[in-house]
C-alpha cells in the first residue's frame, strides 16, 4: 500500500510561513538556509548583541540545525537546554550543530566576553537570543 507523505497542508503552510519569516528576519541576523529538514542559521555578534536585533529563532522539531556564529570580539556562548557551547572570535567563526528533538523555548547566552570591557567580579550571563523548537 502506498503511504502518503508525513506532511499535511497545515505543516507545509507553517514551514512556508516560518521559512519566509526567517528569510525576511534574516536581514537582521545574517540569514537562514533550508534544505529539507536541515537549517543553517548565520548569527553575527556586534557590540555584544545580535547584529540586526533579532530576538527569536524558530525551527521545527526534527530539523537538523546549524548555528554559524561570527563575532567582533571573543565570546563564550551557551545554548541552554541542549548544553552546547561555542567560542567565536574575530576571524574565527564557530558553529553549534544539533538535532531539534526537544521542543520548547531555549535561551542562548553569552557567559563572558573576553575583550577589554570584560565584566569583572563574578559570573554574569546575558541572553542574546531565544531559540524556539515547535512540534511537527
Amino acid at each position: 500500500m502506498h503511504r502518503l507523505p508525513q506532511n499535511n497542508w497545515r505543516t507545509v503552510n507553517r514551514r512556508i510561513f516560518f521559512t519566509g519569516a526567517l528569510t525576511w528576519l534574516g536581514l537582521g541576523f545574517g540569514g537562514t538556509a533550508r534544505s529539507d529538514d536541515r537549517r543553517v542559521i548565520k548569527l553575527a555578534l556586534r557590540k555584544r548583541k545580535i547584529d540586526g536585533g533579532a530576538r527569536t529563532i524558530r525551527v521545527t522539531q526534527g530539523d537538523e540545525v546549524e548555528l554559524h556564529w561570527t563575532a567582533d570580539e571573543p565570546a563564550s556562548l551557551h545554548f541552554h537546554g541542549y548544553d552546547l557551547h561555542a567560542s567565536p572570535a574575530p576571524g574565527a567563526p564557530s558553529k553549534m550543530s544539533f538535532s531539534a528533538n526537544v521542543t520548547g523555548r531555549f535561551p542562548i547566552t553569552a557567559h563572558e566576553f573576553v575583550g577589554k570591557h570584560r565584566h569583572v567580579g563574578g559570573h554574569r550571563e546575558r541572553t542574546l537570543i531565544y531559540l524556539e523548537i515547535h512540534p511537527r
